[in-house]
């Protein structure tokens, strides 16, 4: 499945719809359309080019009216444009687009409830090995992982014990002689052959190392 994601940033000047004795078309935000699965699009805007803090969900169309959103006269407005499918993207590098950190890259890793496990080891590795100076590791919960939970819970007739989403942020960086190190020689490794069950997890992440 081709999960590209199109981005278009346009900066545009809102003056006033309508000037008297002079009628005017509603102006328009208009795209090419993203290839593969594209469940709808989604537009950024702000007052500054990399910095998007408002957001609207414009559902599956390839145009957009500006009237349609809070925008204030006279002041120029920088807009993204992103599609997304139920597969989502590359999250790393949208987070960090929309965090103002346009020289930055990123990359997703997914390993469910323990991604920012390992994307923490990732980072101090990279970091460890001079590949970069600072890596920030971004992780959040999941409403699809969630609702698994609630089903688990009701299957089993019992009350639904986990109900919150919750997100962390972690940076990395150079020692600098006062913050906690990461301990790259005493990492622990869940071998794909030693289960899933929590003591064999606890065994090989934990006691082993």
């Amino acid at each position: 499945m081709n999960r590209k994601i199109i981005t278009i940033i346009l900066a545009v000047v809102v003056l006033a719809w309508l000037v008297p004795g002079t009628v005017f078309a509603d102006p328009n935000l208009v795209w090419d359309a993203s290839s593969g699965d594209v469940t709808g699009y989604r537009v950024y805007y702000g007052l500054s080019q990399g910095s998007y803090p408002n957001s609207q969900s414009v559902g599956n169309v390839t145009e957009y009216g500006l009237t349609s959103l809070p925008l204030e006269e006279k002041k120029t407005y920088y807009f993204v444009v992103r599609a997304y499918n139920r597969g989502g993207g590359n999250m790393a590098k949208a987070i960090g687009e929309l965090s103002g950190c346009a020289n930055a890259t990123g990359s997703d890793t997914k390993a469910f409830c323990c991604a920012p496990v390992h994307a923490t080891v990732i980072g101090a590795g990279l970091v460890g090995s001079n590949v970069f100076k600072n890596v920030a590791v971004v992780a959040g919960g999941s409403f699809a992982k969630l609702g698994m939970k609630f089903h688990g819970h009701l299957r089993s007739d019992m009350p639904i014990l986990e109900d919150v989403l919750a997100g962390i942020a972690i940076w990395i960086g150079q020692d600098d002689g006062k913050s906690p190190v990461v301990r790259l020689d005493a990492i622990g490794k869940h071998n794909i052959s030693s289960g899933s069950s929590q003591q064999a997890i606890f065994e090989k992440l934990v006691i082993e190392p």
